[in-house]
């Protein structure tokens, strides 16, 4: 069982109650929805260099700087931009990036 279920069922179980999803929930959900597949081809296009020769401390670092810097530009974007922007902005890019993998054209 994957372990969100399962935490989810155990808080449901002891009886924690549900609660409607919030503003700053959905700009945040949705800021990341649009942010993924943004940060993912940045960093293919900039990482790719250096992570086909780097070693394994090399590889771990950038991914933990990626990710710092990630959380902090996805938390910058769900201050400021609203959650229906970011939607349309998600549905445009995940349209665009499956459309590219359906043709082949995303670099791998």
């Amino acid at each position: 069982m994957a372990p969100w279920l399962a935490i989810w069922i155990a808080r449901f179980a002891a009886g924690e109650r549900l609660e409607k999803t919030g503003r700053r929930d959905c700009r945040g959900w949705f800021g990341f929805f649009f942010l993924l597949p943004v940060g993912v081809a940045l960093s293919l296009y900039f990482g790719r260099g250096y992570l086909d020769r780097a070693n394994a401390i090399g590889v771990w670092l950038v991914l933990f700087v990626f990710g710092l810097v990630f959380l902090a530009f996805s938390a910058f974007w769900a201050r400021f931009v609203p959650a229906a922007v970011s939607l349309s902005l998600g549905v445009v890019t995940w349209i665009v990036a499956f459309w590219m993998a359906w043709q082949g054209k995303l670099g791998f």
